[in-house]
């Protein structure tokens, strides 16, 4: 498929050289082209043969990640939209709806803060379905019996990441997978008034958790044989 994309690209190419030059020009024209030929594969092959990130399949064993069907990431935020109609506008993030007991997020650039849907051209850039818990000792059991299930179904250790402070708690867990990164994150604000204290566990894809690791505030790598210990309270 790829191949016949690229003939095709070539011919349309040179119909329009046919166009616009004359026959001499045509000549001198195809005689710079075909040193460049090596040059243009590659782009066909990333843009047209690039295979599709298909959250359900990349993230197979992380509910509801895995119940997202038709969901690509750096899918347009119009297919999101017709594929996931039941997501509403989320201001400066993109595109929220709930599944269950999760809060899923769609993040998609452009962005606005007035409830408009982000424009139809931009494209998935991250999900991340977060559900919160009732306190900071259950998110932690919570992450740390998900990130073993986890790496069971997959086979493969995650790079472990965490940050212990007086007043909060995170851990974080990720795992490449076909071109992105699957994580679980665990987030705890601790407080004495339970209207502000804040406890939750979050899954997520995206091409890349540096983004999300920087918003955290990771920096230590830990060891996930042995898990990151969570303040009690």
């Amino acid at each position: 498929m790829c191949a016949a994309f690229g003939r095709t690209l070539m011919r349309m190419l040179c119909r329009l050289a046919v166009a616009l030059a004359s026959p001499m020009c045509f000549g001198e024209l195809m005689m710079i082209l075909r040193p460049l030929r090596w040059l243009i594969w590659p782009i066909v092959w990333s843009s047209a043969c690039r295979p599709a990130l298909s959250v359900p399949d990349m993230a197979a064993q992380v509910p509801p990640l895995s119940e997202l069907n038709g969901v690509t990431l750096d899918m347009r935020a119009s297919a999101l939209m017709s594929q996931r109609p039941h997501a509403v506008a989320a201001p400066y993030q993109g595109f929220r709806e709930t599944i269950g007991t999760y809060s899923v997020l769609y993040e998609v650039p452009g962005s606005v803060q007035d409830g408009q849907a982000p424009p139809g051209w931009e494209r998935l850039a991250s999900i991340t379905a977060s559900q919160q818990l009732p306190s900071t000792d259950s998110t932690f059991r919570h992450w740390r019996a998900e990130l073993t299930r986890i790496r069971t179904a997959r086979q493969s250790m995650p790079r472990c990441y965490g940050v212990a402070l007086a007043s909060r708690s995170d851990s974080g867990a990720v795992w490449s997978v076909s071109g992105a990164e699957l994580f679980v994150f665990a987030h705890a604000i601790a407080s004495t008034d339970r209207d502000t204290a804040r406890t939750w566990i979050a899954f997520g894809i995206a091409p890349t958790a540096d983004r999300v690791r920087a918003v955290f505030g990771f920096a230590e790598q830990h060891d996930c044989a042995i898990g990151i210990g969570a303040p009690a309270g």
